[in-house]
């Protein structure tokens, strides 16, 4: 059985891919991955590494963030469909969805599944996101196989569209044992980091854009004493001037070490996780936040709520309510028996998510969808 991983960016295989990889390689597949393996020094790292262990690669030089720059890859990906003549192909994210869902051909055998990864519009999304992005969605839907949900609310949606192909996972799959195992020096650590002696040191991990809402999180350390606080933001972005102004201006004590590949070490020397995003699909980061051992403060929001359950393994508020994010990082820096009870509890509940577990979802999905294929084979 001959199938194909496509992703606009060779990170989502890399961060997002193992369940599925894992699976496809216990049914003896041929696994091809089609993604920009190109953009980076890092990319292209990966993607030798990826063709060492003998899968297949295809290079399509794939643009961030803009679906007008990437309809010049259709001519190839077409081509690249019809000579390989996959059993599968399983796109990922949205982009990957629009492209696949026009360049597949109504003829041949090949089978469809789709991962969006956080569709673009959610409940409380604009009126203009609503209009633009739900027919999109449902439109690629209309073409796979299998559409895969990894949220409550799009399962609800993929199921009102068509119970026949709506699929749910837990997510990517998490190495939660390797993350609760990990040992790190934790005054070494921050010293590297440049976190001040003694200091509660408060973490988000993401992109420094609108999305992700870090400054909400400036907004509410501003009306607590923050003098012995340091807010560690990893990501990198177009927000990152505004935000190191934003604390300036408040005094508070801000770092940003930008796109880090430790992420999992600075979670152990952390004491607490913060998460604001508007809008996710299943946020990784929070999991992982989850295994390491941290409370965790999140808004209120798809993909959050699958995670966090409001007082029982973390704290809830709506995405811009500054004062009820204060509130919530005050209650746990304050009761250290509530903040452990919390990271016990969370431990637990991450546990559905781990890469062993979605593997065999991944696994039993895919063998459902190939089972046509494999009579065609006979």
């Amino acid at each position: 059985m001959k199938v194909l991983l496509l992703a606009p960016m060779s990170s989502v295989h890399e961060r997002f891919g193992r369940a599925g990889i894992s699976a496809l390689r216990a049914l003896g597949c041929e696994i091809h991955l089609a993604a920009n393996f190109s953009s980076s020094a890092h990319d292209k790292a990966y993607g030798r590494r990826m063709e060492a262990e003998g899968f297949l690669l295809h290079d399509l030089p794939f643009a961030r963030h803009s679906l007008k720059k990437n309809l010049h890859l259709l001519p190839g990906l077409r081509r690249l469909l019809r000579e390989e003549a996959f059993d599968l192909v399983h796109c990922h994210t949205e982009t990957g969805g629009i492209l696949t869902r026009l360049a597949m051909s109504a003829a041949g055998e090949t089978r469809y599944l789709y991962a969006p990864h956080g569709m673009s519009f959610y409940k409380g999304s604009s009126l203009k996101s609503q209009l633009l992005y739900r027919p999109v969605e449902k439109w690629i839907c209309a073409g796979m196989q299998k559409n895969l949900a990894m949220n409550g609310e799009e399962l609800e949606l993929l199921q009102k569209w068509n119970p026949e192909t709506a699929g749910y996972i837990h997510g990517v799959g998490l190495d939660v044992e390797g993350i609760t195992a990990l040992s790190v020096d934790r005054a070494a650590k921050r010293v590297e980091l440049g976190v001040p002696e003694g200091a509660v040191l408060l973490l988000s991990v993401g992109e420094l854009n609108e999305n992700k809402n870090h400054r909400v999180v400036l907004e509410a350390l501003s009306r607590l004493p923050h003098e012995n606080l340091c807010y560690m933001i990893c990501g990198e972005g177009d927000r990152r001037e505004a935000l190191r102004r934003q604390a300036e201006a408040s005094g508070i004590r801000l770092l940003l070490p930008g796109y880090r590949y430790d992420v999992r070490e600075i979670l152990k020397i952390a004491d607490l996780f913060l998460f604001p995003s508007l809008h996710e699909g299943l946020p990784v980061s929070v999991m992982e936040a989850m295994a390491a051992g941290l409370p965790v403060v999140c808004s209120d929001i798809r993909g959050n709520i699958d995670l966090i359950r409001d007082g029982e393994n973390g704290l809830l508020c709506a995405p811009n309510d500054a004062d009820g994010f204060a509130k919530a990082i005050s209650a746990l820096l304050c009761d250290s028996a509530l903040a452990e009870r919390m990271a016990a509890r969370s431990r637990e509940v991450v546990a559905d998510f781990s890469l062993p577990r979605v593997t065999c979802e991944m696994q039993e999905i895919y063998e459902g969808v190939l089972q046509p294929c494999r009579k065609t084979h006979r």
